[in-house]
Parts: C-alpha cells; sequence; structure tokens
C-alpha cells in the first residue's frame, strides 16, 4: 500500500487540507487525487484553539471540552477500554458510501485512514 504523510493543514506534503463547509462545519478536503489503497498517518496538533473547532453535538450543559471529547474520542483498539482524541481523524465525517476506513494501528499507536475507493480532489 502506498503511505503519504498528512503533515499539516497548509497542504504543505498533505494529501488533505482543513476547509469551512457551509452547514457542517470545518472538514478534511482532498486536495489532490488519493488513490485506492492508500495509507495516510501523521501526528495530530494539540493546540487549543484547534481542539475548540472539533464539532460537539452534546451542546455546552457539561462545558466545552466535554461534548467535543464526547463526540471526537475514538477507541485505542477494537478492545480497548481507553480512547484517543485525534484532532484530524476526528474531521472525517460520517458516509454511508464512505470513501475511507479509519483504524487504529497498534504497530504505530496512533490512527490511520486508507483510501477503500479512489477520491477525487
Amino acid at each position: 500500500m502506498q503511505e503519504a504523510p498528512i503533515n499539516d493543514e497548509a497542504g504543505n506534503g498533505s494529501l488533505y487540507t482543513i476547509q469551512p463547509i457551509p452547514g457542517k462545519g470545518r472538514d478534511l478536503i482532498a486536495i489532490s487525487n488519493i488513490p485506492k489503497g492508500t495509507r495516510a498517518e501523521g501526528p495530530d496538533d494539540t493546540k487549543q484553539r484547534a481542539l475548540l473547532d472539533l464539532q460537539n453535538v452534546y451542546g455546552i450543559g457539561d462545558g466545552p471540552f466535554l461534548g467535543i471529547a464526547r463526540s471526537n474520542v475514538m477507541p485505542l483498539g477494537p478492545e480497548a477500554p481507553e480512547g484517543g482524541l485525534f484532532l484530524d481523524a476526528a474531521r472525517f465525517n460520517h458516509s454511508c458510501r464512505p470513501n475511507g476506513q479509519k483504524t487504529w494501528n497498534a504497530n504505530i499507536g496512533r490512527p490511520t485512514v486508507h483510501a477503500v475507493r479512489d477520491i477525487e480532489q
């Protein structure tokens, strides 16, 4: 499989950029064609502003951080009792016909995304 780094939000050496989508918030947008089987991996930034910019589907009743965590934390493996919040991986939208599959990669200790079909720019 091809591996491609996902380095930053500006698209420098990246497969995607993060842009506002009307009615959906800020989401990942492919900036080049991504062939089926491509695996993207990379470290996530932990800046508070980027965290607070994530979707919160639970409102602010318990504070913004808890709502954001409940909306975006993913398990650290199929049987893991703990989870992690990864800023870039949290921006992938649900689809009934997905073009990517998020999984936890225990070998590298972080999530990876594999393109399950070609993704056009």
